[in-house]
């Protein structure tokens, strides 16, 4: 029996309202910002975070290039964006009089699942919708639940989402630490993911598996990774790429073991990503492996818990 893996069809993010993906363009010219008002025009936007315009945008994209089930899942994560929202919400409650409006128990799920409502509305897809906030390994406990999801067959069709907006009060508190992020590439502003994982006949990438724990010692994390590749029958020396985070900001050194793969090392402030880092590492893994290559994004926060995914990038 073939073992149980992802298909990504299809991804479009959003990066400081730069798109990119294997989508068609929403703007012209290229690398020009979106116009979320022109994408979605005709669309009832009222009363919105700023955030969900970014992923409605994203749909947008996989909607002009794709289809998918109505019965598609949904499994979203987002950190920042969220509580900039809630401190919005409380701000204007504040100046209205009623903050007994805002319940502490909605921060942040009342946004994220704003915005799976409203896709699915704009979008039409009707299945299970799922929210993780707050962590660095938000996105890596999303891809285990999209894995859950496709082998209980709830859906056919699933998204995997994230969201982060820095143009908040929360989100601004942080700039201090984002003064070398430029340099790495990093948005700035805000950014969106949407990656779709089908059965469709052509496929981008295979997400071939995801694992999670805490490690007991920061420098088992090489025979942690070396263990969980020899578990899909892959060998250190097949891996071409591999994305690292370290929230220490001394990572544990890996070329010893792969020595033939190309290692990344993204800064301990890449923390600011928060919910957008796995996706952002997937995002850069698809943009420069070859096809057919193996590749790997790991992460380990500051408590020693950790997320890796095995990443097959698709022959053409």
């Amino acid at each position: 029996m073939a073992k149980l893996s992802l298909s990504l069809s299809h991804w479009s993010t959003l990066q400081d309202g730069i798109q990119s993906g294997n989508c068609q363009p929403l703007a012209d010219g290229g690398q020009q910002p979106v116009d979320a008002a022109e994408v979605l025009a005709g669309k009832k936007l009222r009363n919105i975070d700023a955030q969900t315009v970014s992923m409605l945008c994203c749909f947008a994209a996989l909607s002009r290039t794709t289809a998918w089930d109505a019965h598609a899942a949904m499994v979203s994560a987002t950190s920042m964006g969220a509580f900039d929202s809630v401190c919005k919400l409380l701000v204007e409650s504040r100046e209205n009089a009623l903050p007994h409006q805002i319940s502490p128990g909605n921060i942040p799920n009342t946004v994220i699942n704003s915005t799976a409502g409203m896709a699915a509305i704009h979008y039409g897809f009707d299945g299970p919708n799922i929210s993780l906030c707050a962590s660095e390994l938000s996105f890596y406990e999303a891809l285990s639940k999209a894995f859950a999801l496709k082998k209980s067959a709830q859906a056919g069709d699933i998204f995997v989402s994230a969201l982060e907006s820095w143009q908040g009060l929360y989100g601004q508190s942080l700039s201090h630490h984002r003064e070398n992020l430029p340099q790495q590439g990093f948005p700035q502003q805000s950014y969106a993911a949407l990656y779709l994982f089908s059965e469709q006949a052509d496929s981008a990438a295979r997400i071939l598996a995801v694992s999670s724990g805490r490690l007991s010692q920061r420098s088992l994390l090489a025979d942690r990774l070396a263990s969980f590749l020899a578990s899909q029958g892959v060998a250190a020396s097949d891996i071409a790429h591999i994305n690292l985070w370290d929230a220490v900001g001394e990572p544990v050194s890996l070329n010893a073991q792969f020595t033939q793969a190309t290692l990344t090392v993204l800064p301990a402030d890449a923390r600011v990503l928060m919910a957008g880092l796995g996706a952002w590492q997937l995002e850069t893994l698809l943009s420069c492996s070859a096809d057919g290559e193996l590749s790997v994004q790991l992460a380990t926060d500051a408590d020693g818990f950790y997320g890796m995914a095995l990443i097959e990038k698709a022959s053409q």
